[in-house]
């Protein structure tokens, strides 16, 4: 899967466990990651704690 943010694309391995429809052509994604390349797990985490302001996991 490619991932483009904030400039960078990253590169992550994962598996799709929850596919949600929110509106028409719209769709929330859960995915288990298992795989990325050097860095590109900690750019996502920061992303998304970002845009959330929530820590995803410990």
């Amino acid at each position: 899967m490619f991932v483009p943010v904030s400039g960078k694309m990253l590169i992550l391995r994962g598996e799709v466990v929850r596919y949600i429809v929110v509106e028409d052509g719209k769709y929330h994604l859960g995915v288990n990651f298992f795989d990325s390349n050097p860095d590109d797990m900690l750019v996502l985490q920061k992303y998304i704690f970002t845009r959330t302001r929530r820590v995803l996991s410990e």
